[in-house]
């Protein structure tokens, strides 16, 4: 009689992928923080445009991943929402004012809400749902409020998209993420 050993990694390999994971929340961490300083020594629109460019990068290198993958993986989404979450405190902290932090938690839950709907039905993945959250909370940075225009821009570029796929004879389904992440910046850019 044979008995069967736990096929565990050793424990230093435990460790090392903890860390792989983890290091793009860093990451994000760290550039959210290095964005922070540039408000006060650059002015508000060098920064508006230096988070604008960084939120095109991250947004446009996930739906990269959800076009060749059809997910979001939770790691990537962690290090834009740490990134988002960092820009949300320092703006509200150097000006003084929680009302901006209010209404970029406002605009993300609405977002959120309006896709966790979406998501139920069946219409977008849930892995959508979080990154349109985290979107909205950047956004909101720069828009305000408005960043709770995000899903209908959103929307309208996804049905362009499946016209473009049906006159192309392809099947509807897509990945959203790129949609969302185009919304996201025409949000941003209109409110530069």
């Amino acid at each position: 009689m044979t008995t069967q050993t736990s096929r565990q990694p050793p424990l230093r390999t435990r460790r090392a992928d903890r860390w792989r994971a983890g290091a793009p929340a860093l990451a994000g961490l760290t550039l959210g923080l290095l964005t922070a300083v540039l408000l006060p020594l650059a002015g508000p629109s060098t920064y508006r445009w230096t988070v604008t460019a960084i939120v095109l990068a991250a947004s446009l290198a996930l739906s990269l991943v959800d076009e060749a993958t059809l997910t979001l993986p939770n790691r990537y989404v962690a290090a834009l929402a740490v990134f988002a979450a960092s820009q949300v405190a320092a703006a509200s902290l150097l000006q003084h004012s929680i009302e901006l932090a209010l209404s970029a938690v406002a605009a993300s839950a609405i977002v959120a809400g309006i896709y966790a709907v979406f998501a139920i039905v069946g219409w977008v993945g849930f892995g959508d749902t979080k990154f349109a959250a985290v979107l909205a909370l950047v956004v909101a940075v720069v828009a305000g409020m408005f960043a709770a225009y995000i899903p209908v821009l959103a929307i309208l570029i996804s049905w362009a998209r499946i016209l473009f796929r049906r006159f192309r004879r392809r099947p509807d389904q897509h990945p959203h993420g790129l949609s969302l992440a185009i919304a996201s910046i025409v949000v941003m850019l209109l409110f530069i």
